[in-house]
């Protein structure tokens, strides 16, 4: 397709581009997102978050990183193994395979969404995600779903 990562990616990942307009720089991700072959996503969101992400504080960085995550894994739907490219592509993004990048609120928010529209289905779906990621990053999937507000077993 047209939005096989490459040159357009490189510009997607220069901050000074997120920098004049974030907005812009926001809807056009979505659009790839929307348009492009999922398997295609991860270079795309790795080149998004290190383009929105630099120069900002780690804090603030995480949540901008957790935010097009999760926008990612909304539009797209992926498989577990996709989910994880996806998480590895952010990690990469935020230079550091241990980042963190706010997998409690994806999954959280995953959970919540789901649960107003698909009832029972949310909790496996945020379990089975999870299923291809590291045992540390289950286990939060596993907290979400069974501990946390919303979760099957709280509030």
């Amino acid at each position: 397709t047209g939005f096989e990562p490459g040159p357009a990616a490189m510009a997607l990942s220069r901050p000074a581009l997120w920098r004049d307009d974030i907005v812009a720089c926001q809807r056009c991700f979505r659009a790839i997102c929307q348009e492009a072959d999922v398997q295609q996503i991860p270079p795309w969101l790795y080149a998004a978050i290190k383009g929105a992400t630099s120069g900002m504080p780690t804090p603030i960085a995480a949540r901008f990183a957790a935010r097009l995550l999760l926008q990612a894994t909304a539009l797209i739907s992926p498989s577990p193994e996709v989910f994880a490219q996806l998480v590895a592509a952010a990690r990469e993004g935020l230079d550091s395979p241990q980042a963190d990048v706010g997998l409690e609120l994806v999954f959280h928010t995953l959970l919540t969404n789901l649960s107003k529209t698909a009832g029972a289905f949310g909790p496996r779906y945020v379990l089975m995600l999870a299923s291809e990621l590291s045992p540390e990053d289950r286990y939060v999937a596993r907290r979400v779903v069974f501990s946390g507000p919303g979760s099957v077993l709280g509030s």
